[in-house]
């Protein structure tokens, strides 16, 4: 058993900087992106990692080669990690998509929260058996966003309305140290980091 989740969503990707849906688009991270990613890279230097897992997706992979930087720990992909399916909304305009942010379902995505969520649970629950110490897992937006409602306990349907909200290169942790696992952090970044300093 794991003790503690760390959950990271890629560095900003190109797709993210033209504001468009990268989908399963493998599209590299900018400049900010790898610089959000050392960010977290730096954070967890001294933090023994015994797993790192990535989506198969390049921009999800980039950054967990970048936070592998510091452990001698290779990225392990998987496939289960992947980016949630957009359909016909991939490498579009998010503003293509009405309402985008406020939802967890959009008529144009090809897989429901619903059924995301199952899936990425899976993935998570392989992790968890066959894993210990502190494990890193590098994915997207959605994937996260589901398994923090799933330890929190969020019940959703076709019509929920979105509460949480990522920055790319945002780190959250579950740990499981405690009788029940708890979300110990939420969405730690480079821009929350600089966000703090400026106040």
């Amino acid at each position: 058993m794991i003790d503690n989740l760390i959950l990271v969503r890629h560095g900003q990707s190109t797709a993210n900087a033209q504001r468009i849906f990268g989908g399963y688009g493998n599209y590299p991270l900018t400049k900010e992106g790898v610089a959000q990613a050392k960010f977290i890279s730096n954070f967890l230097s001294n933090v023994e990692l015994s797993k790192i897992y990535s989506s198969p997706v390049k921009r999800a992979f980039d950054t967990a080669q970048i936070i592998a930087e510091h452990h001698d720990v290779d990225v392990t992909v998987r496939n289960g990690l992947i980016e949630r399916n957009v359909g016909k909304a991939s490498g579009k305009p998010i503003t293509t998509v009405k309402h985008i942010g406020t939802l967890i379902n959009y008529p144009e995505y090809d897989e429901t929260f619903s059924n995301l969520q199952r899936r990425v649970m899976k993935e998570i629950n392989h992790i968890k058996k066959s894993s210990s110490g502190n494990v890193v897992v590098v994915t997207h937006a959605d994937p996260i966003i589901s398994v923090l409602y799933h330890y929190q306990n969020i019940k959703t349907n076709r019509k929920s309305k979105s509460t949480l909200k990522l920055d790319t290169g945002g780190m959250s942790v579950i740990s499981f140290k405690f009788p029940e696992p708890m979300i110990v952090l939420f969405n730690y970044s480079k821009k929350i980091n600089n966000d703090l300093l400026k106040s």
